[in-house]
């Protein structure tokens, strides 16, 4: 990720943003926790985000490492694809990645979803303990 980990009071304060997003007008920010079915634990989170004159959507999600390669996230992108389409009648929804996150990427793959763009040392961020300018694949 390029941000976080989060400290207690940023985590609030994403909560109190995600709170404050459902009652603008556009609405412009669908998050959404991902838990287990069987208990409600909290295991991630993902989210839809506007752009363009509401036409077009970016995906953007994160799931704790322990519950990867277990078929959740693709049930995520694939709730969250059926949501943007159906109910916020968008035209377009794309997500990014880094071009080396074989798991962010192939999530996409099994939603259906092409790679469109491969852009080279396009954006800086964090990985893992370091911040470098990293290559991003963009996929719709």
């Amino acid at each position: 990720m390029i941000w976080g980990p989060n400290d207690e009071k940023a985590t609030v304060d994403f909560i109190d943003e995600c709170i404050a997003w459902e009652s603008k007008s556009p609405r412009l920010h669908y998050d959404f926790a991902i838990t287990l079915k069987e208990n409600g634990k909290l295991i991630g989170g993902c989210g839809i985000y506007l752009k363009d004159n509401l036409r077009q959507g970016v995906l953007g999600w994160v799931l704790h490492m322990k519950y990867w390669k277990q078929g959740y996230m693709p049930e995520a992108a694939n709730a969250l694809l059926s949501f943007g389409f159906e109910k916020l009648k968008l035209h377009r929804i794309y997500a990014t990645c880094d071009a080396d996150n074989y798991g962010s990427y192939r999530v996409m793959e099994k939603c259906g979803m092409r790679r469109e763009a491969h852009f080279i040392k396009n954006r800086f961020g964090r990985n893992g303990d370091r911040e470098h300018w990293y290559d991003e694949y963009h996929m719709r």
